[in-house]
């Protein structure tokens, strides 16, 4: 019974140190539109698909400005202060 038990205490532990996901926001845009977010305590950022959104700072530092370059979908991650991560995935439409 000892071994049973041991074996699948084994077969737990793997998954107690599993990462979570990152936390998912969602944003359509139309082309040439924008929308704001709060850029406190992001440390960095990675874009998979620069030429479907532009990605800038306000002047002040404080929020991003996302802008819909062109119909088509991205992420952009976000790397907090605190180490852990937000994605951010995009949809953006063509003009109707």
């Amino acid at each position: 019974m000892k071994r049973r038990a041991a074996i699948l205490g084994l077969l737990v532990l793997p998954a107690v140190g599993r990462a979570q996901p990152a936390p998912i926001e969602h944003y359509i845009l139309d082309v040439g539109g924008e929308q704001e977010r709060s850029a406190v305590g992001v440390a960095s950022y990675s874009l998979s698909g620069p030429n479907v959104v532009e990605v800038r700072l306000s002047p002040d530092g404080a929020s991003f400005v996302f802008r819909g370059v062109r119909a088509g979908q991205t992420v952009l991650l976000l790397i907090m202060t605190d180490g852990s991560a937000i994605r951010l995935d995009f949809v953006v439409r063509a003009p109707t």
